[in-house]
């Protein structure tokens, strides 16, 4: 090994093997292999963070529901995945709709509906997803359910991701690409059953919907992708491809015992 260059000679099966490359190649190849050799494992933890966050919806979403009606509870970020169980009214005309991409794929609107406690107050309720063709009411008459009813569903404690390639919320219209509960409670018009009491902190997803096909509930178990695995897969083999035609390219191959070279290195010297 010198300064300059790393070279080294091995032998294997009757063949001979040089390697030469130079020093900074050399060190530029392995930072960028350690790199990806890093990004594959970090999608592994991310896929057990996944698989184990999944598992908390599920073993959470099989017990007794708490009963919310009359608040009075603090609950907490560690409290997330809760089934709960509310009664009171939907205030259908101050829903709000956040673009969300639907299981399959296919892009639409969660429907985000404020509900009237019966003991006073009010929540944000995730009614479920409607696809583009269902967003008005008139399209989904089955969906509007008077009077009081009682939903059970799931906390869910939404972080408030930015982003510059997101369109601008639009309260005007309704219309949400970030999941402010905030600013969708200041942009509910009062009517005769909300009195600008409602929570902000955390909202409810409903459970299976009683109302027909749109918004198609149950949205906690279907909205979790997990793709950490393929993902991790690809930098795993990414690390192995930098490192097969960087060897490759700066190896030079000798058959024991011959006059010629199979194969020579690109070196340049």
């Amino acid at each position: 090994m010198s300064f300059s260059r790393i070279a080294f000679s091995f032998s294997l099966g009757g063949f001979s093997f040089r390697f030469c490359a130079r020093t900074f190649i050399f060190a530029s190849v392995l930072l960028f292999f350690l790199l990806l050799l890093s990004l594959g494992f970090w999608q592994v933890s991310r896929l057990s963070w996944k698989q184990d966050l999944q598992e908390l919806r599920e073993s959470r979403s099989e017990l007794p529901a708490i009963d919310y009606t009359s608040g009075g509870i603090a609950f907490v970020s560690g409290d997330a995945f809760t089934r709960v169980r509310v009664s009171g009214r939907y205030d259908f005309l101050n829903e709000q709709f956040l673009l969300r991409r639907h299981v399959d794929g296919r892009p639409g609107w969660h429907v985000i509906t404020p509900f009237i406690l019966s003991g006073g107050g009010a929540v944000l309720v995730n009614r479920g997803w409607v696809d583009f063709d269902h967003r008005a009411r008139d399209s989904r008459p089955e969906s509007v359910e008077e009077g009081d009813v009682f939903i059970e569903g799931l906390l869910r404690f939404p972080k408030l991701r930015g982003g510059w390639l997101l369109p601008e919320d639009s309260a005007a219209e309704r219309s949400w690409y970030r999941e402010d509960l905030a600013a969708m409670a200041r942009a509910i018009v009062a009517t005769d059953f909300v009195d600008g009491d409602v929570e902000t902190g955390w909202l409810i997803v409903a459970d299976t919907n009683t109302w027909g096909d749109f918004p198609q509930g149950r949205q906690w178990s279907s909205s979790l992708r997990n793709a950490h695995a393929s993902y991790a897969l690809t930098w795993f083999l990414l690390s192995l491809c930098l490192l097969g035609v960087f060897f490759s390219a700066n190896t030079e191959l000798h058959r024991a015992g011959a006059k010629g070279k199979l194969k020579k290195a690109k070196d340049k010297r």
